[in-house]
């Protein structure tokens, strides 16, 4: 029985522009032709000029194209075509009997002989924060951290820069189409030595990938704000005094 496989091109460029497709469905035991094309600085180059490169995931040794087939790792020898043409910065990649482990994700580089690389890789998604502006000294304050992901069985791990366990509460949710959300909350009462601090929500993928994002905490002194009245008890009941508001 033949099954679908989502092969994960989450592709940015380090050093230049590159457009690919992010996500292919691909029916396990035929063939994918994966789109690519690519920018880079400078004179365009012919094909014999360049070199282009994909690999797998952070393994950039583990080449799953390249135009000498002896560096091509195993499973990968004879199933990857480079279909593109690179003089035209067209970068696609053809793989043919497609198996369930090739799932990805991939990377491409492009090569210039005697002159500069570039390198396309995967990118993670990038965690959401969700606060409150103002956080106040002595009051408990919050901050949600979320990150949409594909693989429900290896579920994204997120971590703060600071709060212990007790402070931090993770759920996990279906949001449809395929995706599923991480969302981490994390509680604490500041005090004046977190004003001006970074706090950090690193989201850890499945595979080595990780991303993070970070806010700026500002926290303000609570102020407090009494209504007082005094009264006197006489034989004739109480009598008013004084009323004050008084603030700290």
């Amino acid at each position: 029985r033949n099954n679908s496989f989502k092969i994960m091109l989450l592709m940015i460029l380090l050093l230049s522009s590159a457009e690919v497709i992010k996500k292919i469905e691909v029916l396990t035991t035929s063939c994918v032709v994966i789109p690519c094309s690519f920018e880079y600085p400078g004179v365009q180059k012919s094909h014999s000029q360049l070199r282009g490169i994909w690999y797998s995931g952070n393994a950039r040794d583990k080449f799953i194209y390249h135009e000498d087939d002896t560096k091509i790792v195993e499973n990968f020898k004879g199933r990857t075509k480079m279909v593109g043409d690179l003089g035209s910065k067209n970068c696609t990649l053809e793989i043919v009997e497609f198996k369930n482990h090739d799932a990805g994700p991939y990377c491409f580089r492009i090569e210039i002989p005697g002159g500069e690389n570039f390198s396309y890789k995967d990118n993670c998604a990038q965690p959401k924060l969700h606060y409150r502006e103002k956080a106040y000294e002595g009051s408990p304050y919050a901050i949600t951290c979320s990150v949409i992901h594909t693989c429900p069985s290896h579920m994204p791990e997120l971590t703060w820069s600071r709060g212990g366990k007790e402070e931090v509460t993770t759920h996990y949710k279906s949001i449809g189409e395929g995706k599923w959300e991480v969302q981490s909350l994390l509680t604490f009462v500041p005090n004046e030595h977190d004003d001006d601090a970074d706090i950090t929500c690193a989201a850890n993928f499945y595979g080595g990938m990780n991303s993070e994002s970070k806010m700026n905490l500002r926290v303000k002194r609570e102020t407090a704000v009494f209504f007082c009245e005094l009264y006197h008890y006489t034989t004739t009941g109480f009598t008013h005094l004084v009323e004050a508001l008084l603030q700290e």
